[in-house]
């Protein structure tokens, strides 16, 4: 990771400790990171059909930003087996405009992403994943 955001003090932190003021316009109703995308999608009534669009907000160089049209579709159910246990899922595919893919595996009984894998266009077949590890409690709504 090059560089994190650190909202509590609105800059830009890279790896080497530096940081730099940071500003950037968010339009109205977009979706501004995964994590608020995995909110929405657990306040959601998933079921078998269900599709939405998102505009998420893709924040580029000097905190110039856009938005990324992209599609929500529940494709399946699934048990999932992860360090974290074992669930039964939704599939939530979610394709962008410019053709980023990724897939979350959202629990049934609470809507808690378990698992998800995203594709990485700018290195062919590099894909990032990330799955539950452990949990205080069992995942409820």
């Amino acid at each position: 990771i090059a560089k994190i955001f650190d909202p509590s003090i609105e800059t830009i932190r890279t790896s080497a400790g530096a940081s730099s003021p940071f500003t950037a316009a968010v339009p109205q109703g977009s979706v501004i990171s995964s994590g608020m995308l995995e909110v929405l999608l657990r306040l959601s009534s998933l079921a078998a059909g269900w599709s939405a669009r998102a505009d998420l907000v893709v924040i580029g160089s000097a905190g110039r930003t856009h938005t990324n049209a992209t599609t929500l579709r529940v494709t399946g159910t699934e048990s999932v087996t992860v360090p974290g246990g074992r669930f039964e899922t939704w599939i939530v595919s979610s394709t962008t405009a410019d053709g980023r893919a990724q897939r979350l595996w959202l629990s049934r009984d609470g809507g808690w992403v378990v698992r998800s894998v995203a594709e990485i266009p700018e290195l062919p077949g590099a894909v990032v994943e990330t799955v539950l590890v452990g949990q205080a409690t069992a995942p409820s709504r």
